[in-house]
């Protein structure tokens, strides 16, 4: 600093006798300005020898272009865009939006749906409505013909799927759901409440021949840690649409011994693309996947037999792959996520080209 101020007041004095010298020269004509010569030279030989106060700024522009380059480099956007292309055995999923599907998936002739810890279940003409405390009715329906004909989940709600050659598990929680099967031909329908002696008391079996189909409703306010269950065989895939995701897992629990339950992946296969990076990657079977603060939408969803095909498209916070404890960030960093934004790219680089024109005008007027 004191070098700095030496050489503005040296700059100050330097103009000052080259403007008294210039004047005097205009106004007394050829005068004797040697000694002024000579000190304007002194002035001009000291202020090239002492340090150029550019230099200081310019290791300084250096040392900050490198730490922020660095910074790009190492640090990862705090979202990333995603899309994702799988077949897994399960997943869990939590609604940001009521959803609905309606339409007809015909279960396997003779295949038993199984309903548990519902809070009401409306049979129609099959039986009696079954209600209880809580969440503890349950049914049992076995039909010739049989068909998933509705679905409707409310906003908040813990909605998971497994799938396999067994069948199709649903579970629902956090949020009021409905739903509704339907049946005919020859049928026979269990049903209860879940509860020592109250089960043998609400017990209803029916067993009958329906020419017309009847329809069985099922509801749950959503309540409590239990999820509510319905189990299908289907006899073709299930497919929807469109169902706004707050939150996603492809994880399930298994039992490694008795009393012992750990997570593990679910997916078989498939692709996921970072589309701020441009890259996209093979998930390979049983590969651990993370989404932290994932939500977008799932764009279709497929179930049956082979497992869930899904589409997602949306945003997560992290994207971690791997396994448990072992798991990597695969988010873009700051630097991948600049280099594929082409508008970016335009942008900084107009605004480059703009600030070395202004420079260079104004290293030319001042000078």
């Amino acid at each position: 600093m004191r070098a700095a101020r030496l050489r503005r007041r040296l700059q100050r004095r330097y103009r000052q006798e080259l403007t008294a010298l210039a004047r005097r020269l205009a106004e007394q004509g050829e005068a004797d300005e040697s000694a002024a010569l000579k000190r304007l030279d002194n002035y001009s030989k000291v202020l090239a020898r002492l340090p150029s106060p550019r230099r200081g700024w310019a290791v300084l522009f250096a040392v900050l272009c490198l730490a922020g380059a660095g910074a790009l480099w190492a640090l990862r956007v705090p979202h990333t865009n995603i899309a994702l292309k799988l077949r897994v055995e399960a997943l869990s999923l939590t609604l940001s939006r009521p959803w609905q599907w309606r339409g007809d998936a015909p279960l396997a002739a003779g295949a038993a749906a199984v309903l548990g810890a519902w809070g009401r279940l409306d049979p129609g003409a099959l039986g009696p409505e079954v209600s209880g405390p809580g969440r503890s009715a349950w049914a049992e329906l076995r039909a010739e013909h049989a068909a998933l004909k509705a679905w409707r989940v409310g906003t908040g709600a813990e909605l998971g799927l497994e799938a396999g050659e067994t069948g199709l598990l649903w579970t629902v929680r956090g949020a009021p759901a409905t739903g509704s099967l339907q049946a005919w031909g020859a049928v026979a329908l269990k049903a209860g409440i879940t509860g020592g002696a109250l089960e043998a008391d609400r017990e209803d079996v029916g067993n009958r021949r329906l020419m017309v189909p009847e329809t069985l409703r099922f509801s749950t306010s959503g309540e409590g840690r239990v999820p509510s269950r319905l189990s299908v065989t289907l006899a073709a895939p299930w497919r929807a649409h469109h169902l706004p995701v707050a939150a996603l897992s492809f994880a399930r629990e298994v039992s490694t011994e008795p009393g012992v339950f750990q997570f593990v992946s679910s997916v078989r296969g498939g692709t996921l693309s970072l589309l701020d990076s441009g890259e996209t990657l093979s998930l390979r079977e049983g590969e651990g996947l993370s989404l932290p603060g994932a939500r977008g939408r799932l764009v279709s969803l497929s179930v049956g037999q082979r497992g869930i095909e899904l589409l997602f498209e949306g945003r997560a916070d992290q994207v971690l792959l791997g396994p448990a404890g072992y798991r990597r960030n695969i988010a873009p960093t700051y630097l991948a996520y600049y280099h594929h934004q082409e508008p970016l790219k335009f942008f900084w680089g107009a605004a480059g080209f703009l600030w070395a024109m202004l420079w260079g005008i104004r290293r030319m007027l001042w000078d």
